[in-house]
């Protein structure tokens, strides 16, 4: 029988003082009888921490303690300081640094299983799940310690399940993942056999996060017995867990804490008397370092920024990223996206019937351009969001065009979800307003209530089917909402974007003067001073889609004044742009200007007649009466039997001008500043003229 109090995380003012002490290299404490539990979790090469955890376990033994150091899983993948040895650097360091157990999660599986067996090899302390099997358990599935005085203290670990669809098929290739009953009976079957073992203290090294229906709190609800759970896998902190239990930190008899992540804090758990006292430690508080842990720890992180120095390419121009790539497709989205799609038909063993069709990626993962020179994979690192990493899903050409119309329903200002793309051509219409249906249930994401804005023409070489199923690379941050009943089929290849391209352009030799220009994968209708909410906004799409007016450098400036050589051309491309014969009439239209045909055709057909007899002023400003008239008599048209009284300023309507603006504003193509005034001199703005000639030309198809 347990001869154990009721277990609580309260800490005891006596106990706080001996942890604060014990971590300070000047002072000690009294732990004689306690055991000390160092806990770390998906560390993911921060490896700069374990100096500092060494030293705990040293600090904490000399004040008398029997001390575990443990890790939850999550070390042998993350920053390039562990992943460029495929995660035996970060178990060296562990050796180094003296830890006595460890769970398996998938950065440890995530290489191909030889090399799990490998890092097995290599490592002075078990690798621990009993959760993973292949046939039977593949791992240890537990350890037992005994410290002085006989305690015996029994460690077992448990891998998420959701591991069978995040990692790659290869690396996943004949195991299975105990989930739902099965989990729960395996954490039963573990506590059994350590307490048959005469195991005191049972602690469970959990890799599977703190929610969801295989979360440490789901299980800890239904497997008695596990005096210490330390969760890991979703990056959950110690204040998480107390919130998680209303302040508690205890599910049942059972106390559960965790560390965070990336050494943010260390976890340490005392148990004395049957009690166990927890807290975590933020790594910067740590006084103590272990000099020849650390020493290792600089060798490892010296040798790999020298590998990430090495110039592989050269860029003849900047790559752009930041926030040009969340508005508009940039070269180095294209680069990424191709660089995607290479490596899953090189790399990934992909049959032709499970090819990669599109890739989709959220432009808030370019966070930075790479300058033109050298590109070395620092620069590239850099460049992209650490922590990204290269999936694939499949989904219906539907679920695709959804998460297009909500990806770029901020369009054109600027947003992290604005996407990047390769072997997928579509159009974006801007201009047209997002139809809103709020948002997804539990995100943040907006819902769009009517695909308007975002047409697809081409996915994978083929014409697009929005029933079709279509297999879309994309980074692993990007989670639409519209894909949600396709995340089961959702691989995490577990391969870094920056790998991704640093093999792209090393092992592929690629040519980085191809992605001088953008590939133009995205056509788009719109510009970044245009909103769909602009009373102007549906008269700027229709003269832009038309080609009758067009902005510069993703601009309209629609507020801008209209000059007399834009009008002037906007007539002649109105007109279908004929040739035109001899020499303008006019001074100041010299030949060879992008204006001098159209001021010549206007003069011939009696549309404009100058400001002098032989000056044209192409630069001055068109009044709203000047707009009038050059489109009355571009349409030949006729006097119409209405005035202008309605308006208190028809007096300053100029002579020349009188029947224009009445046939104007008779036919609704202008309309006064308010409801009594006209403002005939005023200047035209390029939004006027572009709802004037709209309304013209739609009126005109009636």
């Amino acid at each position: 029988m347990r001869k154990q109090r009721a277990l609580s995380l309260v800490l005891s003012l006596a106990m706080a003082l001996s942890l604060s002490l014990c971590v300070s290299a000047e002072e000690g404490g009294d732990l004689t009888g306690a055991v000390v539990v160092i806990h770390t979790g998906d560390v993911h090469g921060s490896i700069e921490g374990y100096a500092k955890v060494a030293a705990m376990k040293s600090t904490y033994e000399a004040a008398g303690a029997y001390v575990l150091l443990l890790d939850t899983g999550g070390f042998a993948s993350g920053s390039p300081y562990v992943r460029h040895s495929s995660g035996a650097s970060a178990v060296e360091l562990m050796n180094a640094a003296g830890y006595d157990a460890a769970a398996v999660g998938e950065s440890e599986l995530c290489y191909e299983q030889q090399q799990l067996q490998t890092l097995m090899d290599l490592s002075n302390f078990p690798l621990l799940s009993a959760s993973v099997m292949k046939g039977g358990p593949i791992l240890p599935t537990h350890q037992i310690f005994e410290a002085p005085g006989g305690l015996k203290i029994g460690v077992f670990g448990l891998t998420a399940p959701e591991a069978a669809h995040t990692l790659s098929p290869s690396a996943r290739e004949g195991l299975t993942f105990l989930t739902g009953s099965a989990l729960v009976r395996a954490a039963k079957n573990e506590v059994a056999a350590l307490r048959e073992a005469g195991c005191e203290l049972v602690i469970c090294l959990s890799h599977l996060g703190l929610q969801g229906d295989d979360g440490a709190l789901s299980l800890l609800r239904q497997a008695e017995g596990i005096d210490l759970m330390i969760d890991g896998h979703a990056h959950t902190t110690l204040e998480e867990v107390k919130k998680a239990t209303g302040g508690t930190c205890m599910v049942g008899e059972t106390a559960l804490t965790a560390a965070g992540s990336r050494f943010a804090e260390v976890g340490v758990a005392v148990y004395m008397d049957g009690e166990i006292v927890a807290r975590s430690l933020p790594l910067d508080t740590i006084a103590v370092s272990d000099e020849a842990v650390a020493a290792k720890a600089s060798a490892v992180i010296a040798e790999v920024d020298r590998w990430q120095e090495e110039d592989i390419a050269s860029a003849p121009v900047l790559l752009a990223g930041g926030t040009e790539a969340q508005r508009d497709e940039t070269n180095l989205g294209d680069l990424l996206a191709d660089a995607m799609l290479v490596w899953t038909g090189r790399r990934a063993g992909l049959t032709e019937e499970n090819t990669v069709d599109a890739v989709l990626l959220s432009g808030g993962v370019l966070q930075d351009g790479i300058a033109a020179g050298e590109v070395s994979r620092a620069d590239i690192a850099a460049a992209l969001t650490p922590g990204e990493t290269l999936c694939t899903i499949k989904v219906t050409g539907r679920a695709l065009l959804e998460a297009l119309e909500s990806m770029t329903a901020a369009a054109p200002q600027e947003s992290p979800s604005f996407p990047q793309m390769a072997g997928m051509s579509i159009a974006l219409n801007s201009l047209e307003k997002f139809e809103s249906g709020g948002y997804y249930p539990n995100t943040d994401q907006l819902k769009p209530a009517a695909v308007r804005r975002v047409s697809v023409t081409a996915v994978g070489g083929r014409s697009f089917d929005p029933e079709e199923t279509y297999t879309i690379a994309l980074n692993s941050g990007l989670k639409p909402a519209a894909f949600s009943l396709y995340e089961r089929s959702r691989i995490n290849w577990g391969v870094p974007l920056e790998d991704v391209m640093a093999f792209y352009l090393q092992e592929e030799d690629t040519n980085l003067s191809l992605y001088s220009e953008g590939m133009g994968w995205i056509t788009s209708y719109g510009y970044q001073d245009v909103t769909g909410d602009r009373w102007y906004a549906s008269a700027v799409n229709y003269v832009s889609a038309t080609g009758l007016m067009q902005g510069s450098a993703g601009l309209f400036r629609p507020g801008e004044a209209m000059n007399r050589a834009m009008l002037v051309t906007v007539l002649y491309r109105m007109a279908g742009s004929p040739a035109v014969e001899g020499t303008s009439p006019f001074t100041d239209v010299p030949a060879g200007k992008w204006y001098t045909d159209a001021v010549l055709w206007a003069s011939k057909n009696g549309i404009v007649q100058g400001q002098t007899a032989d000056t044209f002023a192409p630069n001055a400003s068109i009044t709203r009466q000047q707009l009038a008239t050059f489109l009355y008599r571009y349409a030949q048209a006729k006097p119409v039997q209405s005035n202008l009284s309605a308006f208190t300023d028809a007096g300053q309507v100029s002579a020349y001008a009188a029947d224009p603006m009445a046939w104007a504003v008779e036919n609704g193509f202008v309309g006064g500043t308010t409801p009594t005034t006209l403002a005939p001199r005023d200047t035209a703005s390029r939004a006027m003229v572009a709802a004037v000639l709209m309304r013209y030309q739609q009126g005109q198809a009636e």
